[in-house]
């Protein structure tokens, strides 16, 4: 399922940094992500494709990263091209 947006080296680390993180904090991946995500736009837009998905965003209410998790998941992102349904 992650195939389409994992296509270098550096791609699969950022996963498994957000992965180590998760573990560390006892969160979801999707807790990681909407955490990072909450602290650079006011208003992240979400879409859903099931009731779980629903369930896992309501789960990352109230999660914040430290800076040290933060600067540790970023360390290897560069921007990309939009990928998915647009």
């Amino acid at each position: 399922m992650m195939s389409m947006y994992v296509e270098t080296a550096r791609d699969h680390e950022i996963i498994n940094r957000t992965t180590a993180v998760a573990q560390c904090r006892g969160w979801s991946m999707t807790d990681v992500l909407l955490a990072w995500l909450t602290r650079r736009v006011t208003s992240p837009v979400l879409g859903f494709t099931s009731i779980a998905r629903i369930d896992e965003a309501l789960g990352a209410r109230g999660k914040a990263l430290t800076d040290e998790e933060e600067a540790f998941s970023e360390e290897l992102y560069t921007a990309r091209r939009i990928m998915g349904h647009l």
